[in-house]
């Protein structure tokens, strides 16, 4: 838990088209309409590629959890994948739930982003709103959760390691 100020992530540039605003989402390949939450996946988006290495091939935005083969059509902001060893296919390793600023971050949403890690099988959960950030590690076997200082670099995710905070 604790504060990580994502505004020095740059955002695409905003374009207006028919009196709206809009930005290019570099992992989904389009368009998409320019909102306060937006702003801040953009930022997450540009400190997951650029800061922890996560290649944009394994990050999944705004997919129903259904396509995961799990009973749900929510649709997480977004997921870091990795590679399935039994399978090969891509599966989600760790959920990232973004805010806009200033929104509170109270036990529905934490509940919320928990509950989507346990039914897709993340080790990792992360919460933010660009301002405050609360990561986690998930033991999904023993049902634990370790409170983490930040979600580790992807390679570090593929290993399982984190930095607990004391």
């Amino acid at each position: 838990m604790g504060y990580m100020v994502f505004d020095k992530y740059e955002i695409p540039e905003i374009v207006i088209k028919n009196g709206k605003k809009y930005i290019y989402d570099k992992v989904r390949k389009k368009d998409v309409l320019f909102t306060p939450e937006e702003k801040v996946r953009q930022q997450v988006l540009t400190y997951l590629i650029d800061e922890l290495k996560v290649p944009e091939y394994m990050i999944d935005e705004e997919t129903a959890m259904s396509y995961y083969k799990v009973v749900s059509s929510k649709r997480p902001d977004i997921l870091i994948l990795k590679k399935s060893e039994e399978t090969g296919e891509a599966v989600p390793m760790a959920v990232i739930e973004c805010k806009r600023n200033n929104t509170l971050i109270d036990g529905v949403i934490i509940e919320q982003t928990l509950h989507y890690a346990e039914q897709l099988g993340c080790n990792y959960a992360m919460i933010t709103d660009g301002d405050y950030v609360d990561v986690a590690y998930c033991e999904l076997d023993n049902k634990m959760l370790v409170s983490i200082k930040s979600l580790p670099t992807y390679e570090d995710m593929l290993n399982g390691n984190y930095e607990g905070i004391l």
